[in-house]
């Protein structure tokens, strides 16, 4: 009827009615981004359950009553008949879950006697809350005193230390149960393989000098005891460790020997390069000194060639001589020539 779902909405939890038309947008959005790219219709069903505190709600997805083709709702409706099994649930969780044995169960349940001896006593879990609401309200706004500040610190201080003790306390006691009960385990376990028949072990690998230890060839009998096998399989570990670093340290001596060959090596190569490097530049030195020299003396014979050229006076015989005066002039063939003056 339209009262009783007047109801309904009326009793949900506006942040769960807001919750549902958000899964129904998102819904309807992917149905018609699917719609479009395959073009058939889309049908979404199903339903899950939310709890919230001692109240449960069912969210579940309703098609059209037209058709696929019209848009999806979500419905969210509360089960009033499991809320009386949820608030039934919450308070038989605090009186501790069943454990393995009777101690067990009592030391799970001494870690709340605290928070449930408070309960029975009518105090509440929080009592600075109480201050809190004790304290006046004045202009809209409230204010706390130091003293009652230095009161709530010192409260949650108490608080805080006792349930850190009675934790401590329950993790110590659990973990002497813990142990008690492994020795106890161990001790069944031995009494029961000294009672059962063992099968004989493998057939074992023959050691050699450089091979793996392991067991020796004889098997084991039927009157052999578990702590000699033990003790027979820790001798066998401790050889197989002996083993192992022998191994190591013969792999660690190839290694030193590989590098420092390889050092020695490199060494004389860098030395011999070093030597090569070192004599062909001393030659190179001694050859550039000898051209130095030599060009050297061939300037200082032609300077000296020079001067020696300098200081000589030719002389040249009369017929290679020039006349000692200039030319007559010669009279010209023309009168109309002009006579040259003379000089």
């Amino acid at each position: 009827t339209p009262n009783t779902d007047e109801d309904a909405s009326a009793e949900l939890d506006p942040l769960i009615a807001q919750t549902v038309q958000k899964i129904a947008d998102v819904l309807n959005h992917l149905k018609r981004e699917l719609d479009d790219r395959d073009g058939v219709s889309v049908t979404a069903r199903g339903k899950f359950e939310l709890a919230v505190g001692s109240q449960e709600f069912e969210i579940g997805i309703v098609s059209s009553d037209d058709g696929d083709h019209f848009p999806l709702s979500v419905k969210a409706t509360l089960q009033a008949n499991k809320s009386a099994t949820n608030e039934k649930s919450l308070t038989t969780l605090t009186d501790g879950k069943r454990a393995r044995s009777d101690s067990d169960a009592e030391l799970e349940n001494e870690i709340v006697s605290r928070k449930r001896r408070q309960l029975e006593e009518g105090k509440p879990l929080y009592p600075h809350q109480s201050t809190f609401q004790e304290i006046p309200e004045e202009d809209g706004m409230s204010f706390i005193s130091k003293e009652d500040l230095r009161e709530i610190m010192s409260r949650l201080r108490d608080d805080i230390q006792e349930d850190t003790s009675e934790c401590v306390n329950h993790v110590q006691k659990l973990l002497r149960r813990f142990k008690q009960e492994w020795h106890e385990k161990n001790q069944r376990d031995q009494e029961l393989a000294s009672t059962q028949p063992r099968p004989p072990f493998r057939n074992s690998i023959s050691t050699q000098d450089a091979a793996f230890p392991t067991l020796g060839e004889e098997k084991d009998s039927q009157d052999t005891s578990l702590q000699h096998v033990i003790r027979q399989e820790a001798k066998i570990v401790s050889n197989q460790i002996r083993w192992l670093e022998e191994c190591r340290r013969v792999a660690s001596d190839s290694h030193d020997k590989r590098e420092e060959t390889w050092r020695t090596t490199s060494a004389g190569f860098h030395d011999r390069s070093r030597q090569d490097r070192e004599t062909f530049q001393n030659r190179m030195l001694h050859e550039s000194g000898m051209h130095t020299q030599t060009l050297n003396q061939i300037l200082n014979e032609v300077k000296s060639i020079g001067l020696h050229t300098q200081s000589m006076k030719w002389e040249l015989p009369s017929s290679l001589s020039g006349p000692a005066y200039p030319p007559q002039p010669v009279a010209p063939a023309c009168p109309s020539q002009t006579h040259p003056k003379a000089p």
